[in-house]
């Protein structure tokens, strides 16, 4: 296999939390070849995309190129906090405290769906986290010595994070006779200085985009995965079923190493997130300190698990879930799951692995 590819797919695989499983036989860069055909692999969202396509009987390289443009366009227009050119940049950058800001449909999705899931899990998951990672830094490529921050500097990052600061709100307005319909959708926080980042929930919804795709060319079988977060869509032409597999925390160095893997037969159509504190840590003293924060005490979360993986009907909710449920720990996890009919595989720090009843009849464990 030419070293490009090699290259390639190694950056793939060691961005991925969850791996779907593949015979590579192609040669062409940033392309394979499985039983579905053409596999496009490119870059977004700062993680990789793959859209592989099973349907002979549509242009898949049209809707691979549709899926990939609404991902970067995504990433690029809406939801980067990053990206000065987007949205969600520009009103990190512009809002004034307790002020309305106006925003785009869009954007008001997402936020609106993501604030959801920060209410309903308690702050497990809090998109105004951004103040609290960026004084931690366990995500940046700096070579120097990792030093943890002080107390008195996580609660100063504190200060600026609370997603009960930030508000969604919308306001429809019509004529006299009621036919004239528009909507305006605004943004309000509370505190200055505080930034959104939908890092754990933008891949999710990349899916949720994907899908619309799919469906509007009704595409019989498909698989899209955008970092850490797969899209399990349809049937592939074999009618085999579906397995995806799960990452073994304990042997994070091996990316091949599986816990087991999720088995969906043909026809399914759902979404499979993976959030654990292995994929980004930094050491510092012998301690391992890993990305994943708890809003609540400010340091990486202490919930005694080292992974999560949450199957769902809807991208953002798994993508959202996986990080609130690994923040809760699996006793605390198992409402809020019913609440979103959805199910999880969690691996704690002793290495015991727990299914949620909903999932028993599909996960093969290794």
């Amino acid at each position: 296999m030419d070293r490009k590819i090699v290259t390639l797919l190694k950056m793939i695989i060691l961005s991925l939390g969850l791996i779907a499983v593949f015979s590579f036989i192609g040669k062409e860069e940033g392309k394979k070849v499985d039983d579905a055909g053409n596999t496009n692999y490119s870059f977004a969202m700062g993680t990789s995309v793959s859209v592989s396509i099973y349907d002979n009987e549509i242009d898949s390289g049209k809707v691979t190129c549709d899926i990939n443009q609404e991902i970067k366009n995504l990433d690029e227009k809406y939801i980067s906090w990053r990206n000065a050119g987007s949205e969600l940049n520009q009103l990190n950058e512009n809002y004034i405290p307790n002020q309305g800001y106006e925003i785009s449909p869009e954007l008001y999705v997402i936020l609106k769906q993501s604030l959801a899931l920060c209410i309903d899990s308690q702050g497990a998951l809090d998109i105004t986290i951004r103040p609290l990672a960026t004084l931690w830094n366990i995500e940046g490529h700096s070579d120097g010595e990792f030093i943890p921050p002080n107390d008195d500097s996580v609660a100063e990052a504190l200060q600026r994070v609370d997603y009960n600061k930030l508000n969604i709100l919308s306001e429809t307005y019509s004529n006299a006779n009621n036919d004239l319909i528009n909507e305006k959708y605004y943004v309000a926080l509370s505190e200055a200085d505080m930034i959104i980042d939908l890092g754990a929930t933008g891949k999710g919804y990349a899916l949720d985009r994907a899908k619309k795709i799919l469906d509007d060319n009704q595409v019989k079988g498909a698989l899209v995965t955008v970092g850490g977060s797969i899209l399990v869509y349809g049937d592939k032409q074999s009618k085999e079923d579906w397995h995806i597999g799960v990452r073994n925390p304990l042997k994070a160095e091996d990316t091949n190493a599986m816990i087991g893997y999720l088995n969906f037969p043909a026809g399914t159509i759902t979404c499979v997130s993976s959030s654990g504190g292995y994929e980004k840590y930094k050491t510092y003293q012998g301690v391992e300190y890993h990305h994943i924060l708890d809003s609540k005490t400010g340091y990486p979360s202490d919930s005694g698990l080292l992974s999560v993986t949450v199957v769902c009907e809807n991208g953002l909710v798994s993508d959202g879930l996986s990080t609130a449920c690994f923040v809760l720990g699996y006793e605390k996890s198992k409402s809020l799951l019913d609440k979103y009919n959805a199910e999880a595989v969690f691996m704690d720090i002793e290495g015991n692995i727990i299914v949620t009843d909903g999932l028993k009849n599909n996960w093969v464990e290794k």
